[in-house]
């Protein structure tokens, strides 16, 4: 479980922001990330991260079996075998201004859903998404007419993108 982090214990937490995961592999859950920390404080929080190319029995991008997680502002599409985002019945899970492929649970009204990654993120001449180096840094750039354009109304303390250029926000 948690192909690149696993979030595990009683009172294991962890923050990500403007964190891109990317092919990475687990043989359970959690193809980038699997929290199973079994308790509801602290929670687990993404912030303006993207989890895209990862795989994973239940949860190719994210999953979290038992704890709390909040996913904010994030990309999370593209990921194999079921579901970009897994949430176990013993799990909470909620999220705000989130582009998602797939999810077992809803995670609140102001996510979209039903996004493949092909429509958010840039795809190569073959089809696939790949990390392409912008200013320094390695990313995931989203495509001319990704629906993750100017969904955000707030930035959840987060003024720039993993590049340093600052994120423009919706008023609403």
């Amino acid at each position: 479980n948690g192909g690149a982090v696993k979030v595990e214990g009683s009172s294991a937490s962890a923050n990500f922001t403007n964190c891109t995961f990317t092919d990475n592999q687990a043989d359970g859950f959690g193809g980038a990330v699997c929290v199973t920390n079994g308790a509801f404080s602290p929670r687990t929080t993404l912030t303006h991260c993207t989890l895209a190319g990862n795989l994973a029995k239940n949860g190719g991008g994210f999953a979290i079996l038992n704890g709390r997680a909040e996913i904010l502002g994030s990309l999370i599409t593209g990921n194999t075998v079921s579901y970009d985002v897994y949430a176990a019945s013993e799990a909470s899970i909620i999220g705000d201004y989130n582009v998602l492929g797939t999810a077992n649970q809803n995670l609140g009204t102001t996510n979209l859903y039903g996004y493949p990654a092909a429509e958010v993120l840039y795809t190569n001449s073959a089809g696939n998404i790949s990390l392409e180096s912008v200013a320094g840094v390695n990313v995931l750039r989203l495509s001319g007419s990704s629906p993750a354009r100017d969904i955000l109304t707030q930035s959840y303390g987060v003024n720039t993108d993993q590049t340093g250029t600052s994120r423009p926000m919706l008023s609403g």
